[in-house]
């Protein structure tokens, strides 16, 4: 099929809700990389779909994430002011890379490969915890306090606040926007108040160390620009790893015969990883950019100041990139293809937590629950209503309690 510059095409509607992945289907079908689209909150968009061209997208420094390049039909977002100023995920270069290099600290090799054994033992004390029940939600018992647990341990927060975190967390990406006002709110006062305890109690935490650390030229980080580092860490370190470790499992059991021939070949739990994260990455939207210059993406001319939103969830299933995209193919090898993890200079810092995390959980599952298999149809299995990061809610399953367990 010739391929066109751009489409007008409706996207995020409730087909796409329902099932992302037939409407990417359908816009690859079309031949076109880029369609003239509306987000849910009415904002005008370009959405890139093609895989070549966001991959590139991804590292185009004309694409910008500042609010200043915003054009004027653009309605901000309903997130407090203090969440969008200073913020890694809204800044470009060299601003971003101030703040990036201070957020790396977090996931500097070292200090991942120490958390290693801290991931394994807690997903271990899950599964423990859900083998007397005979039946159990992989979602609410392993998926969510698995992650959660680790990013409140490495900021330094009490695990009671675990709950709010997530409630706050999911609020924040809801498509209502009240909830998200009121949601993202009350994550900011929080963290707020956290500053102030580790500055008058400090402690062994990353909110203690940025609260006294210098940035490259010495300079120490104001009190905002923590408030945003912190908020990344808790939304951005958590929920997707939320998403991939339940889409993960999700993936196994709604193909028995793949989660039995992982249960026969534990080594390849490498590769089935990255294959379900080209298959079910959590983040299906990229953060929004603006072209901070008339450019041209896929043929398409884009004028400077319009949004532009880089699918990374139909990339990933380009038909042109990845034959036969929706099968899961374990031997595509594609960790070094696959986007869902962005790539270029916002490429998510926590991705190796994030690969460790989803790696412990399944294995601690696959040794933990013998017979496990989903409780419903797959079509029953609920997901978040997003286009953002799309997580599933619930992921109910069955498995066999061992006589006199």
């Amino acid at each position: 099929m010739d391929q066109v510059s751009s489409l007008d095409a409706v996207v995020f509607d409730e087909a796409y809700f329902a099932d992302p992945y037939a409407k990417y289907a359908e816009l690859h079908a079309t031949g076109c990389p880029v369609f003239r689209t509306e987000t849910p909150e009415g904002v005008p968009a370009w959405l890139i779909t093609g895989h070549e061209e966001v991959r590139a997208a991804l590292k185009d420094l004309r694409l910008s994430r500042r609010l200043d390049n915003a054009g004027a039909d653009y309605r901000r977002l309903p997130f407090p002011s203090e969440f969008t100023a200073k913020s890694v995920v809204t800044e470009d270069p060299p601003e971003h890379t101030r703040l990036r290099h201070v957020l790396n600290q977090a996931f500097s090799p070292r200090s991942i490969s120490r958390l290693r054994p801290r991931v394994e033992a807690v997903a271990a004390a899950l599964v423990d915890a859900i083998k007397a029940k005979g039946s159990a939600d992989l979602v609410t018992d392993l998926a969510i306090p698995l992650p959660l647990t680790i990013i409140a341990e490495m900021l330094g927060i009490d695990a009671r606040h675990q709950a709010d975190f997530h409630r706050w967390g999911d609020g924040m990406l809801s498509l209502d926007t009240e909830t998200r006002r009121e949601s993202s709110a009350r994550m900011l006062q929080f963290l707020v108040d956290q500053l102030k305890g580790k500055a008058a109690e400090p402690g062994d935490d990353m909110l203690t160390y940025w609260l006294n650390s210098r940035d490259e030229e010495g300079n120490p980080l104001d009190p905002q620009e923590v408030v945003g580092l912190a908020m990344v860490m808790l939304v951005g370190g958590y929920d997707t790893s939320v998403g991939m470790i339940g889409a993960t499992l999700y993936g196994l059991l709604r193909e028995p015969e793949r989660y039995h021939a992982l249960l026969a070949e534990p080594q390849l739990l490498p590769e089935v990883i990255e294959e379900y994260l080209r298959l079910y990455g959590t983040v299906h939207t990229g953060v929004r950019r603006f072209a901070a210059q008339d450019l041209e993406i896929g043929s398409q001319k884009i004028p400077a100041g319009d949004v532009v939103l880089l699918s990374l969830g139909a990339a990933d299933r380009d038909p042109e990139r990845y034959p036969d995209p929706d099968t899961a193919d374990f031997g595509r090898q594609s960790r070094s293809s696959h986007l869902a993890f962005g790539l270029g200079p916002h490429v998510c810092p926590g991705n190796e937590l994030a690969r460790i995390e989803i790696s412990a959980a399944v294995q601690a599952a696959m040794t933990g629950l013998p017979g496990l298999r989903l409780a419903v149809p797959e079509e029953q299995v609920s997901w978040r209503r997003a286009y953002f990061i799309r997580v599933p809610l619930t992921l109910p399953v069955v498995f066999d309690v061992p006589v006199g367990g």
